[in-house]
């Protein structure tokens, strides 16, 4: 028999404690790669070994540098106008200058009247 047939099922059997170390270790918050390495090395000793550490808490993200910046105030609707109040009636101003011409003609008016006038006579 061939070296490749006999170690086949040895490699799957390492390659499968290997993984499952790995979904043990994701379950208990720690690194695959520590799964992977105690249940391909150690096969169910490893496995027993990654079951028996303590589970680790997420913790929140610490950011090194420049922080991100925080998301913009959600958009509000515009207010609602208010309608608006007639404007207040207002008497008309009283014009310095009469709205319509005295009937009576001026000193000026009935002087041009009259030079004219005589200017036709002569």
């Amino acid at each position: 028999m061939s070296l490749l047939l006999l170690l086949s099922p040895v490699i799957f059997v390492i390659f499968a404690h290997a993984m499952f170390g790995a979904w043990v270790a994701k379950q208990k918050g720690r690194s695959l790669a520590e799964g992977a390495w105690l249940g391909g090395v150690l096969l169910v000793f490893g496995i027993l070994v990654e079951l028996l550490l303590p589970t680790i808490k997420a913790t929140p993200v610490r950011y090194k540098g420049r922080q991100p910046t925080p998301p913009p105030p959600p958009i509000q609707p515009p207010p609602t106008p208010q309608p608006t109040p007639p404007p207040p009636t207002q008497r008309k101003a009283k014009s310095p200058m009469p709205d319509a011409w005295p009937s009576e003609p001026t000193l000026a008016t009935r002087v041009d009247r009259e030079v004219k006038s005589r200017k036709k006579k002569r």
